[in-house]
């Protein structure tokens, strides 16, 4: 079997989980499929998220100049082509938009290579070493007083998710990262009226400007809320900061996301500052890269916690790799469902009984209806 074909699928559409989505613009989300076909008729699909248009624009264009490079190729030899197109991008992105490519095409191998096995992706990984994992509704709060976002929050939880993960956003109506009393009013509200057992995480996305000493008193308060991690409060590559932030509190830390290679998670775990590592599958280089790192972090004994706010190939990439490795606290959900996680295809990634259980389909473990990803061709 031999790769024929590989396309480039640029997407755009509205996500209306987005919180400040561009007004110029009623298309204000972008992702990038790549299809790959095999000359005995497989195909395989593979993501990234692209997030603004000219990224879209540019990586649709290394992919197609990739394509020449995998024609002929055997496609089950994933980890090989991995490694070799790593090799020839690494000249003009390790990491960035050559990374973005590398991850769609590296996906969508994985795909061909579980349905020409007839394999989950989670069963080509060794196996789920964890049966399911946590549901917890992922979203930046709506509303303008705390007692509005918390009722906002309990209703896209309730009977649905274990718990809440919220971003705070510079600027708009929620005004959260910015007042110590109404940060701790927030998280209280939600340890209130989601019970004691919920799951809640915040996400200061490195862009509210703390320093240490903010920093540290926003994560004592949130340490005596029983909160599971407290993520980005300072910028990543503040790695001084961060080991002073790790000495005075004992609330978990994450970062990671923003990272693209291999190499540069290992330095990650290497520094012992992050407790839970987030990794974005789109951008890391795919399953290959995914898996590689996902397997270090269990070994370091920490923890990672899988970026899926974008389509349903990562979506399900990440559910499968998260119950493999063991190494995740749980699992992501969109409060509100877009079309790139629901009509795009034919079996969406949804938690049953307020848990993720990975997907067994062969692949990646979704069915990609083709019709609909052209209905959203954005070029």
């Amino acid at each position: 079997m031999r790769i024929r074909s590989v396309e480039p699928i640029p997407l755009a559409y509205r996500d209306p989980n987005r919180p400040n989505p561009d007004p110029r613009n009623r298309e204000a989300a972008y992702i990038l499929l790549v299809k790959v076909v095999t000359d005995e008729g497989l195909v395989g699909w593979g993501e990234t998220w692209t997030r603004f248009p000219e990224a879209n624009r540019a990586v649709v264009e290394i992919v197609r100049g990739i394509e020449e490079v995998l024609i002929g190729e055997d496609p089950t030899k994933v980890e090989e082509l991995h490694d070799a197109l790593s090799r020839r991008m690494y000249w003009y992105g390790e990491g960035g938009i050559a990374w973005l490519a590398l991850s769609a095409i590296d996906i969508a191998l994985w795909d061909i290579r579980g349905k020409f096995r007839g394999k989950s992706l989670v069963e080509m990984l060794g196996g789920p070493a964890v049966p399911h994992l946590p549901a917890v509704t992922s979203s930046h709060p709506h509303g303008t007083t705390i007692d509005e976002m918390v009722e906002i929050a309990v209703a896209t939880t309730e009977g649905i998710t274990q718990g809440y993960k919220f971003g705070m956003t510079p600027g708009g109506d929620q005004n959260l990262g910015f007042d110590h009393r109404r940060d701790v009013a927030f998280v209280g509200g939600l340890r209130e009226a989601l019970g004691a057992n919920a799951i809640i995480v915040a996400d200061a996305r490195a862009a509210v400007g703390w320093d240490v000493e903010t920093a540290a008193e926003r994560a004592a308060a949130f340490d005596e809320l029983g909160m599971l991690w407290l993520e980005e409060p300072l910028v990543p590559w503040d790695r001084e900061g961060y080991r002073q932030l790790k000495a005075l509190t004992s609330l978990r830390l994450g970062f990671g996301e923003r990272e693209w290679t291999q190499a540069n998670y290992q330095r990650v775990l290497e520094d012992g500052l992050s407790d839970v590592l987030g990794i974005d599958h789109g951008r890391i280089g795919g399953v290959t890269s995914s898996w590689r790192v996902a397997q270090a972090v269990r070994d370091a004994g920490v923890h990672f916690n899988s970026h899926s706010w974008s389509g349903s190939i990562l979506s399900a990439v990440g559910l499968a790799i998260s119950c493999a490795s063991g190494a995740a606290l749980m699992y992501e959900l969109k409060p509100v469902p877009d079309v790139m996680q629901t009509e795009l295809v034919a079996n969406p990634i949804v938690p049953s009984g307020k848990v993720f259980s990975p997907p067994s389909t062969p692949g990646i473990g979704v069915e990609i209806i083709e019709e609909v990803a052209r209905k959203y061709k954005h070029d």
